[in-house]
């Protein structure tokens, strides 16, 4: 195995090990240089257990397992826009804020959920701001039911 770095972040409780992608045991200390990321235009995919747990791209953020985002978009919180597709342009923060359905995937555009489940069930509603847990938990086609 190669030689590996440690990058503790201690006010944002992260470490990671990196070695042309390959994570190994951390040793809690930082050189000079160390980063988490890359040196080159690839996003940074974390991963926990082999789910999806953050993304890093020129155009999208999410953190938290099966926290995913449409293009433009910025997900924090676990399953935070986990069914998004489409153009994008939402933010959704909390646990299952923007979720979706796995029935009906989010197509909806410029929404803001934040709240534990805000616009959880949200397919098709655009142009929506929901504030609060359990927010309207289902938007379709623009009409909040």
């Amino acid at each position: 195995m190669k030689t590996t770095k440690l990058l503790f972040l201690g006010a944002l409780g992260l470490m990671a090990l990196f070695t042309n992608a390959q994570v190994t045991q951390a040793t809690n200390t930082i050189t000079a240089g160390s980063y988490v990321g890359t040196s080159n235009a690839f996003d940074v995919v974390f991963k926990r257990q082999a789910v999806a747990a953050g993304l890093l791209s020129a155009t999208t953020t999410s953190f938290g397992v099966n926290s995913l985002s449409m293009p433009s978009s910025v997900s924090l919180g676990v399953s935070a826009g986990q069914y998004s597709s489409g153009s994008g342009f939402n933010t959704s923060i909390g646990q299952n804020a923007g979720k979706g359905s796995s029935i009906g995937f989010n197509s909806g555009t410029y929404n803001t959920f934040v709240g534990n489940g805000s616009g959880s069930s949200n397919t098709t509603g655009s142009y929506n701001i929901l504030l609060g847990s359990r927010a309207v938990s289902a938007i379709r086609l623009g009409v909040i039911t």
